[in-house]
């Protein structure tokens, strides 16, 4: 382990014992409860079959010594800006256009001996809900965090305690029974489940030293991405054994 701290990150959060801001980094191999995962790509694909885990994004970026990298995986959501009634009695409402998703901010500087100083800045956004009766009045989540730390290359940084509690409300009634007033209740029900979110970050970087380098690592990820279209054609004939979708695989 380097930068200090020694971390058995993934087994505490699935025994729910995480808390707080947590930032980890793993070498060699990524400890998951007792099994040693050799890289980051074997994690997701264990992750990817596992109904409570949900993999938000998995993006790339490259850039050079000492120079931010941005990228940004998401939508641009309307939210209510301001909104006035006329003399005539019209209303008029101010729109604004802001993003909802996930931002990730990265500044690499690379030091002898292959060491990296990064500095992360990573945000999620996220639509929650629009409150019922207020128009253009929504509801939005954010989980940020922002960190330094001293990494060797091929090292993967793990920030983890972004835990969110939530309480999802659930209707269920008999269809027109359900609608009737003041009845209506008689033949519906009202349930509310907790759910607790943790998020974890996962970063890997990697130093492209020349040319060839660059052709490697990108050979490597055209490899990774016909392994997940292969995947996908497999899960497809699963679900729909009659209907073949053909999926073009371009070099980019």
């Amino acid at each position: 382990e380097y930068g200090g701290t020694d971390f058995g990150l993934i087994e505490a959060e699935r025994a729910g014992d995480l808390t707080g801001l947590v930032v980890g980094i793993t070498k060699g191999y990524i400890p998951v409860g007792g099994v040693n995962y050799p890289d980051i790509k074997a994690l997701l694909q264990l992750y990817s079959r596992d109904s409570d885990v949900n993999i938000l994004s998995t993006p790339k970026i490259l850039t050079t010594d000492n120079e931010e990298a941005e990228i940004i995986v998401g939508e641009e959501r309307p939210f209510l800006k301001s909104s006035q009634v006329t003399a005539e009695g019209t209303t008029v409402r101010t729109w604004e256009y802001k993003d909802v998703g996930i931002t990730l901010k990265i500044t690499p500087h690379i030091s002898k001996g292959k060491l990296l100083r990064l500095d992360i800045f990573t945000e999620i956004k996220s639509f929650q809900e629009e409150l019922e009766g207020e128009v253009g009045a929504v509801v939005t989540t954010k989980r940020q965090a922002k960190t330094s730390v001293v990494v060797e290359d091929g090292s993967t940084v793990v920030i983890g305690g972004l835990i969110r509690d939530d309480k999802v409300s659930r209707v269920s009634k008999v269809p027109l029974l359900g609608d009737v007033p003041l009845l209506g209740w008689l033949f519906k029900s009202r349930s509310q489940t907790k759910v607790k979110t943790n998020l974890l970050i996962f970063i890997t970087p990697r130093i492209v030293a020349s040319a060839e380098d660059l052709k490697r690592i990108t050979a490597e990820e055209k490899e990774r991405r016909r392994e997940r279209i292969e995947e996908y054609r497999k899960e497809r004939k699963k679900v729909l054994p009659l209907f073949e979708e053909e999926v073009e695989v371009e070099d980019l």
